[in-house]
C-alpha cells in the first residue's frame, strides 16, 4: 500500500515486508509543486503563499500532512522533507534488493517499466491482456502532466531547489 512515510517511521515495518516491495518515487519539484497545490492538505496560512515561498516556508507535519511535528525544530521544508524522503527510501531498497521506480518512467512507459520490474523479481510476464488505466484517482486528483511543474517554477526556484540537494543524495538531478 501506498503512503508518504519513510523507513524510519517505527510504523513502517520494511524489514519484514517481503511481498516484492517497489518504491514509486515522484520527480522532486512535481511532488512539491503538487502539494502546493492541494490546498485542502495545507495549514490555511500556507494555503496563500506563492509557489518560491512554500519552498522556504518549515512545514508543521513530517513527510505526509496527517503526521503532525512535536516540536517546531522538527518542522523542516517540503524541499527538505522530498529530499530526505528518497533517499531514506533508496538507501533501505539497496539494502533489502526491492526495486526503485519514477513514477514519470512510469507514466511515460507503464509496459516497458512493467517489464523491468519482472526482470528484477524473476517474474514471467507478458503484456497480452494489458491495459493502461488512465482514470485519475486519490482524494484530490490533478491532471498534471510530466513536467507541468516547469509552469510554476521560477529559475530562482529551480536553483533553489537544486541547491538543498544532499550531496551523497541517489540520484543524478538535472532539470530541463
Amino acid at each position: 500500500s501506498g503512503n508518504h512515510r519513510v523507513p524510519s517511521d517505527p510504523i513502517m515495518s520494511v524489514e519484514r515486508e517481503r511481498p516484492l516491495p517497489i518504491y514509486i518515487y515522484r520527480d522532486g519539484q512535481a511532488a512539491i509543486t503538487s502539494l502546493w497545490k492541494s490546498k485542502p492538505f495545507l495549514n490555511p496560512d500556507i494555503r496563500k503563499l506563492e509557489l518560491s515561498d512554500f519552498l522556504h516556508t518549515k512545514l508543521d507535519w513530517i513527510y505526509s500532512p496527517g503526521v503532525r511535528c512535536s516540536s517546531a525544530a522538527n518542522q523542516h521544508t517540503a524541499v527538505w522533507q522530498w529530499y530526505t524522503h528518497v533517499s531514506e527510501w533508496f538507501a533501505i531498497a539497496e539494502r533489502l534488493g526491492f526495486y526503485t521506480l519514477s513514477y514519470e518512467a512510469l507514466l511515460s512507459n507503464p509496459e516497458r517499466e512493467l517489464q523491468k520490474i519482472a526482470k528484477h523479481y524473476s517474474l514471467n510476464w507478458s503484456s497480452d491482456g494489458f491495459v493502461n488505466v488512465k482514470e485519475l484517482v486519490g482524494p484530490s486528483p490533478n491532471k498534471g502532466t510530466i513536467d507541468s511543474w516547469l509552469d510554476s517554477f521560477s529559475v530562482q526556484d529551480i536553483e533553489h531547489f537544486l541547491s538543498m540537494k544532499p550531496k551523497d543524495f541517489p540520484l543524478v538531478y538535472t532539470t530541463n
